[in-house]
């Protein structure tokens, strides 16, 4: 009998959120599984979690049907219309605000998920799980400290003296979102995710990996993160490259968020939640940023919308944050939106059928980047999406399908 075969008591008892229902494993045959992110039973209590200095957190990927027998109970057939519950809680805001306690037994008779530290490079560590159930106590989490100005410059000098010219490229990723606005020498990432096939063996293992966000990163002097909203989709790429990580000064995050990955030691220094506010980033280029006000709120709802201004161009970034949702928007900054020309979009989460509606104009010769994988559930990007983008007189760039990652330049 194999080691991982060893039948071991020792548990552990974690305390997580969980960040999505209907993911897909990064390991054991990508199977579907809920993930969550925990701290162990130790460092349960509010003054633990607001440790100046951060706390552990650790990544959990249960078996989705283990999950839901849990959940629903044993002998229970688990059939879609009694799961139908847990499904529709992906889009709940409620979700970021439930605690479920979590034992579990390493290297137990059946491998029913694993877990490891959310922001390191260390292999999974398998588990059979004894229980999952909400926690008695729901803890809630404070807020991270505001950032302090409406503006943040990286302004080299005057029109035409000493000014790089700034661009932006999307990438690639999977089922995530990731794009960067650079000048070659200092760069702004707009979310930093990556989803199926992209997955995390493969970004950190995969020998002959094609990684051209790695290589247009390397040479930056400075380097900033705004992330869109929590979902890990939108920032699993800072968890895993640490060498990326340590270079980033600042992680912006939407005002009042509270996301509890942030709260980790390894990020918590560099994190500030923000409201509006504008990078200058030479005389002819701007980066703005707008806080949602959603009507209603929920999990994308509760986010930051980019816009990137350069030489009269204009792109827009808004995360899952759909089209039709900035009418009904509270911040004027985002209502406003809807009257402006677009030389490129990044499509709203990942191409569903909610970005087909609504679309922003297109300015002449506008490109709609589609950022989607291959995780079949979702279905991303789906052809209701890119048949609107092309009536809208955009010109698409989509490839749910690679692989790697990939740089594509917008402007």
């Amino acid at each position: 009998m194999g080691d991982l075969d060893v039948i071991d008591d020792a548990t552990n008892i974690y305390y997580g959120k969980i960040d999505s229902y209907s993911a897909l494993k990064d390991y054991q045959r990508r199977g579907r599984c809920v993930r969550i992110l925990a701290v162990e039973e130790g460092a349960y209590s509010a003054p633990f979690l607001e440790r100046k200095e951060g706390i552990a957190v650790t990544s959990i990927e249960l078996s989705y049907w283990k999950f839901c027998t849990s959940e629903l109970g044993e002998g229970r057939r688990l059939t879609k219309e009694a799961r139908k519950p847990i499904d529709l809680r992906d889009e709940n805001i409620e979700k970021f605000q439930r605690w479920y306690r979590i034992e579990v037994r390493w290297n137990g008779a059946r491998r029913d998920g694993y877990a490891f530290k959310t922001f390191s490079e260390e292999e999974p560590r398998y588990f059979e799980l004894v229980s999952c159930q909400l926690a008695g106590q729901d803890l809630v989490l404070t807020s991270i400290p505001p950032f302090g100005a409406s503006t943040l410059s990286f302004n080299a000098g005057s029109a035409g003296i000493g000014v790089r010219e700034w661009t932006l490229s999307a990438f690639h990723v999977g089922q995530g979102m990731c794009s960067l606005v650079t000048d070659g020498e200092s760069g702004v990432l707009l979310d930093f995710g990556a989803g199926t096939p992209v997955t995390r063996p493969r970004y950190l293992r995969e020998k002959g990996f094609v990684n051209e966000l790695k290589t247009a990163i390397k040479p930056l002097k400075n380097l900033d993160l705004v992330l869109s909203h929590a979902d890990q989709d939108h920032w699993r790429v800072l968890a895993w490259d640490t060498e990326i990580r340590n270079k980033i000064r600042h992680i912006f995050v939407p005002e009042g968020a509270k996301p509890l990955a942030f709260k980790d030691a390894s990020v918590i220094k560099k994190t500030i939640e923000t409201g509006d506010f504008e990078i200058k980033l030479s005389p002819m280029s701007d980066l703005l940023i707008y806080r949602s006000q959603p009507n209603p709120s929920d999990d994308n709802g509760e986010c930051l919308v980019s816009v990137f201004e350069n030489n009269g161009k204009r792109a827009l970034i808004a995360g899952d944050y759909v089209y039709e949702r900035f009418l009904r928007d509270k911040n004027p900054n985002i209502n406003r939106l809807h009257g402006l020309h677009f030389d490129a979009v990044v499509v709203p989460h990942h191409g569903d059928t909610a970005s087909a509606s609504q679309i922003v104009k297109a300015s002449t010769g506008a490109i709609a980047f589609f950022s989607a994988g291959d995780h079949k559930g979702y279905g991303h990007p789906t052809s209701t999406s890119r048949g609107e983008h092309l009536k809208a007189l955009y010109k698409e760039i989509c490839d749910n399908t690679y692989r790697f990652v990939k740089r594509v330049p917008l402007i």
